[in-house]
């Protein structure tokens, strides 16, 4: 597919963008997005929604 087909969507405080064009959008306007949803958490919670962070050794055996 090529670049200049791709649409994007996605908002910043003000504004929603929806289905623009990706080699139309300046980074400065990216730059400004905020997340399309939140995610919930809770301690005690038995899956992770969205992301999280995480830490692991590797096993050198």
């Amino acid at each position: 597919m090529p670049v200049e087909s791709t649409a994007v969507s996605f908002r910043t405080r003000g504004r929603t963008f929806e289905d623009e064009t990706w080699t139309g959008v300046g980074s400065a306007v990216l730059s400004a997005a905020i997340p399309w949803r939140t995610f919930r958490w809770y301690k005690g919670q038995r899956h992770y929604s969205g992301t999280y962070w995480s830490a692991t050794m590797r096993d050198r055996a």
